[in-house]
């Protein structure tokens, strides 16, 4: 079975698709990276763009699904929520869904659907190793930021400088007094 025959319309990676056999946890022996770090900077470059779906126990290159029984699919969602919050800043809203997979009359098997939205307070910033990183999404894959898109990610975030909020009350003059003389008084 494959993945299009449980989600109509999602057949391809894109910019807001991914597919992911399973997720661990360690160092892969051949790079000597950390598995985590993959997964990681994949969620990291949805939250920093416009949101997206990863679903895990799909093969990426057939699209073939490889569900988890009921204890697999619960430790890889524990595992997904303890390295989100330990890796990723600042926090990033997402939900972790599964997808039952019937097999003899009862649904045993789960694929897991984990949806990140987009962050309103940018940019998501990977943290390993004391090192932060930055990451984008790009049709289909995932790369670190250049300048010029942390400055994008920074001006289209939804930070509210202190001064532009606005406010119910109306402006007295007579109770800013003291600011004003303390402003006469300085410039």
């Amino acid at each position: 079975m494959n993945i299009e025959e449980l989600e109509i319309g999602v057949n391809i990676e894109t910019n807001k698709v991914e597919f992911k056999r399973i997720l661990k946890e360690g160092v892969n022996e051949k790079t000597g990276e950390r598995y985590e770090f993959n997964r990681l900077k994949e969620i990291a470059a949805f939250a920093n763009c416009s949101g997206g779906i990863i679903y895990i126990g799909v093969d990426d290159e057939t699209h073939e699904i490889k569900p988890f029984n009921h204890t697999l699919a619960d430790k890889i969602i524990l595992m997904i929520h303890r390295n989100i919050k330990n890796h990723l800043e600042p926090p990033i809203k997402y939900e972790i869904s599964e997808i039952p997979i019937k097999e003899k009359d009862s649904f045993t098997s789960y694929v897991l659907k984990l949806e990140i939205f987009e962050a309103k307070y940018k940019p998501i910033s990977l943290r390993f190793h004391g090192i932060g990183f930055i990451f984008v999404r790009h049709f289909g894959e995932t790369s670190i930021a250049s300048g010029e898109e942390i400055r994008e990610l920074v001006l289209n975030s939804e930070n509210i400088s202190f001064d532009e909020e606005v406010t119910s009350e109306d402006f007295n003059e007579k109770e800013f007094s003291k600011l004003f003389d303390y402003y006469e008084k300085v410039n």
